[in-house]
C-alpha cells in the first residue's frame, strides 16, 4: 500500500509522543532520502494552503537540521513555488535503489534495464537503475543516483539528486522521451491491471498490463514487434523501448498507447455478446457470429449468461445442462461440450480443462496438537 504523504505527516503532527523524540526516532530510522521527502511534503503542503509564511520557513528549516539535513539544500525548491524558474531545482541526496525499494513510501516508479524496474528497457546500455519517479500532491520528481544516461530536456541531470520536474520538462533515457503528461499517467495508474482491445477488420490484438509490466497477444493480422513479426496465440513482453507496428500503419510504442489509452478500444473491455464457434472438432470463442457459432454468451446485468445451443448440441455448466439462459463465471465455471470441459479466462479465452475430479477418496487424517502428538482419523475401506 502506498504511503500518503499527507498522511504521514498529519500522523506525526497529531501525535501525542513528544515531537523531540519522533524527530529523534525519524533521524534514526529513515534514510536520507526519506527525510528529504518528508521536509519536501511539509513545504508543499505548507505551499498549498496559501503563501508561505517566515514563521512557516523557519520551523521547517530547523526540522530539516534536526533530521541532519543540509536546511540552505531546500531554499531553491521554496523559491520556486514563490517564482517558478526555468533552470533546474534539485536536493542534493546521495542515495541507491536500495533506499528505494527499503523505502516507508511505496509509490516509486523506477526506470532501468532488468526485472526489477518498473519501467523496462530493452537497451543493455542502460542501468538496472536509472531513476525513479515520485509525486507529492501535484508536484513529480526524480531521483537519481550517482549514474545516469537520462536527460531532462536535453541535458544531464544533477546526480545523487532529488529533481523537482516542471511541467515543460522532457525526460530521456535511451533514445526514448517522456512527456510531463505520460509520465503522469504512468504514475497515476501504477498499480492497476488492464487489458487493451486492438481490433479493426484488418487487425486483432491485446495489449496486457500488469502494474506497469506490458505484454501483447496478437489473435489476428500482422503485428511486428522491432521489425519481428509476431505469432498468433502467442505472449510476448514489451519494453518501454519498443517499436510495435501493425501492418499498413504508422509505429507506435508504449508512451502512444499510455496516452491514448482511453480512446482505445473501450467498447471492447468487457464485450457484450461472445460466440462459441465449432470448426471440426475443435471449439473457440469469437466476438463475430458467424455460420460456425453453436452458442452464445451475452452480458446481462454486469453478469455473463449463456444460452442454450441453437443446433441441437447438449451444452453443460458444471455439470448441469445449459436449458435456459445460465449465469456462467469468467475463469471458473467449467463448460463441457461433447465430453470435453472448458473454461473462458479473463481475455475471454476458451480453454481446454483436460479432466476434472469426479470422485476423492479419503483413507486417513492426521492432526499435530501443540505438544507433537499425532491424531489418526482413519476411514474403514469399502
Amino acid at each position: 500500500m502506498d504511503v500518503s504523504w499527507e498522511a504521514y505527516v498529519r500522523q506525526i503532527i497529531e501525535s501525542e509522543y513528544e515531537i523531540d523524540d519522533v524527530l529523534e526516532h525519524l533521524d534514526k530510522h529513515l534514510s536520507q532520502l526519506d527525510k528529504i521527502r518528508l521536509i519536501q511534503s511539509l513545504v508543499i503542503m505548507a505551499k498549498s494552503e496559501g503563501d508561505f509564511a517566515i514563521s512557516e520557513i523557519t520551523e521547517i528549516m530547523d526540522l530539516a537540521r534536526k533530521l541532519q539535513l543540509s536546511a540552505d539544500a531546500f531554499i531553491p525548491l521554496i523559491d520556486y513555488f514563490e517564482a517558478p524558474v526555468i533552470t533546474q531545482v534539485f536536493i542534493p541526496c546521495k542515495h541507491h535503489v536500495t533506499h528505494i525499494r527499503h523505502s516507508v513510501f511505496s509509490d516509486y516508479v523506477i526506470f532501468g534495464n532488468g526485472s526489477h524496474a518498473d519501467i523496462r528497457f530493452r537497451n543493455e546500455s542502460l542501468l538496472q537503475y536509472e531513476a525513479a519517479l515520485f509525486a507529492i500532491d501535484k508536484q513529480f520528481f526524480l531521483s537519481v543516483g550517482n549514474s545516469s544516461n537520462i536527460l531532462i530536456d536535453g541535458q544531464p541531470p544533477a546526480l545523487n539528486a532529488i529533481i523537482l520536474l516542471a511541467p515543460q520538462n522532457t525526460l530521456e533515457i535511451g533514445g526514448k522521451e517522456f512527456g510531463i503528461s505520460c509520465l503522469q499517467k504512468i504514475y497515476s495508474l501504477r498499480t492497476l491491471e488492464d487489458d487493451i482491445v486492438f481490433r479493426k477488420s484488418n487487425y486483432d490484438f491485446i495489449v496486457l498490463k500488469q502494474k506497469l509490466w506490458f505484454s501483447i497477444q496478437v489473435f489476428g493480422g500482422t503485428v511486428a514487434q522491432n521489425n519481428k513479426e509476431l505469432s498468433h496465440g502467442k505472449r510476448y513482453d514489451i519494453y518501454y523501448d519498443d517499436r510495435l507496428q501493425i501492418k499498413g500503419y504508422s509505429p507506435f510504442d508504449l508512451c502512444m498507447v499510455i496516452e491514448a489509452r482511453e480512446h482505445i478500444g473501450v467498447e471492447d473491455r468487457h464485450p457484450q455478446k461472445l460466440f462459441i464457434q465449432r470448426e471440426k472438432d475443435y471449439f473457440s470463442i469469437s466476438r463475430i457470429e458467424t455460420d460456425n457459432a453453436v452458442a452464445n454468451i451475452e452480458l446481462i446485468d454486469q453478469n455473463y449468461h449463456i444460452h442454450p445451443s441453437r443446433k441441437g448440441l447438449k451444452i453443460f455448466v458444471n455439470r448441469k445442462q445449459v436449458t435456459q439462459s445460465t449465469i456462467l463465471n469468467l475463469n471458473r465455471d467449467i463448460i463441457t461440450i461433447e465430453k470435453r470441459n472448458y473454461r473462458i479466462n479473463n481475455y475471454y479465452d476458451l480453454i481446454e480443462t483436460p479432466f476434472e475430479i469426479q470422485s476423492l477418496t479419503i483413507t486417513d487424517v492426521k492432526h499435530y496438537f501443540p505438544d507433537g502428538k499425532i491424531a489418526w482419523i482413519l476411514y474403514p475401506s469399502k
